[in-house]
């Protein structure tokens, strides 16, 4: 389909996003996708939870007019300019707090990293497409400000790591007529993603001690011992379950639907079919022109070489010196399930195994699809 059509077929089943985008485009002599509008918004305190509820308890947010008011006269609107779309647990939060370095990249509060607005937030109906606007206004003013007082041209970002793998978005009536990639190419065709992966099994193993032993953060506090809730042999009959019912699955449909299927409960395990999940983007958002995939280990081993490609990717001014450094300065960001790994213990070698095998199996063809020559997801390029 083409973008007219997508942008179609998105007023037909979600028409407010269209009704709030501006009917003459984007201004084009901004960088970043963004729109004057002579009489504002109407915004109440209802369309400004959004961002009431991701800057509560950021030390120093007063009123939250400061994030959305600008100068008397017409308002800047802003949407993304660059996604990181992916994938979890794989430095995507790292990567985001470094790009915060660039004197290009609107420098946000950290708790305006990951919207969430079009995996989870805009499918539960939890936000407006207008509370997804304004989620960018602290951006928007920046860009503003230094378009039009230092003629530097600024951009913004959505780096809610689960787009490219939170499922729950599939389970909403529009998805079987608009995929979500379909659903931000028919608003930004333009749009920059970014992609982040590491070895598939690492990933799945880190994903579950923070996202299920965190739970027991007060018992690592108060040293208590962990019970079987969290342990290398609660993990492996977890991986067991979850490979048995994904094989179910598969025996009665397609791989990719029951890697897109948010029903069986499988998404943190399914987070490591690369392949599958990165094919539906590859469609709309051509490789290396609008679509950038980083692997972690070569992000923490050639940090610097990576940051620079990622600002050649975006079509940034190269980074001086002075911005490498304060990038590579930047402490390592969620790091704290380092701790709480320790204390579970490492991944059971049987349990290592199998997954090895489920993730080899199924990622075969991402070397080919990434354009790489090598086999295997490990190594340097």
């Amino acid at each position: 389909a083409t973008w007219l059509e997508l942008k179609s077929r998105l007023a037909e089943f979600l028409p407010e996003i269209i009704e709030h985008l501006p009917s003459s485009g984007y201004d084009q002599t901004l960088r970043n996708p963004c729109w004057w509008r002579e009489n504002p918004f109407k915004v109440s305190l209802s369309q400004t939870r959004y961002l009431t509820k991701y800057l509560l308890g950021f030390p120093g947010v007063g009123n939250i007019d400061q994030y959305i008011s600008q100068p008397h006269g017409s308002h800047l609107y802003c949407l993304p300019y660059f996604f990181v779309i992916g994938m979890a647990k794989c430095g995507t939060t790292d990567l985001y707090g470094r790009l915060m370095e660039h004197p290009q990249i609107a420098s946000v509060p950290p708790q305006l990293k990951e919207p969430h607005w079009w995996n989870y937030n805009r499918p539960q109906s939890k936000f407006t497409f207008l509370d997804y606007i304004y989620f960018f206004s602290f951006a928007a003013k920046q860009i503003r400000s230094a378009s039009q007082t230092q003629g530097v041209q600024m951009v913004t970002g959505d780096a809610t790591g689960t787009t490219i793998s939170d499922f729950r978005v599939f389970d909403a009536p529009q998805a079987r007529t608009l995929t979500l990639p379909e659903q931000i190419y028919a608003v930004l065709p333009k749009a920059k993603l970014i992609a982040i992966i590491r070895d598939p099994v690492e990933r799945f193993y880190s994903d579950y001690v923070y996202f299920t032993c965190t739970k027991q953060l007060d018992m690592l506090r108060t040293k208590i011992e962990f019970n079987s809730y969290c342990s290398p042999d609660h993990f492996d009959k977890h991986v067991k379950s979850l490979l048995a019912q994904f094989r179910r699955c598969t025996k009665q449909s397609s791989v990719a639907f029951c890697a897109h299927n948010s029903n069986n409960g499988m998404d943190r395990l399914l987070r490591g079919l690369y392949y599958e999940l990165l094919v539906p983007w590859t469609k709309l958002f051509p490789f290396n022109k609008q679509l950038l995939v980083i692997r972690m280990e070569e992000y923490s081993s050639q940090m610097a070489q990576v940051l620079k490609r990622v600002t050649t990717f975006l079509d940034l001014d190269p980074p001086t010196d002075e911005v490498v450094r304060r990038m590579l300065k930047k402490a390592t960001r969620n790091e704290g399930d380092r701790l709480i790994k320790q204390k579970t213990g490492e991944m059971l070698p049987e349990t290592r195994r199998v997954l090895s095998e489920f993730y080899r199996e199924y990622n075969k063809e991402l070397p080919r699809l990434l354009g790489e020559e090598r086999d295997e997801l490990k190594g340097k390029r």
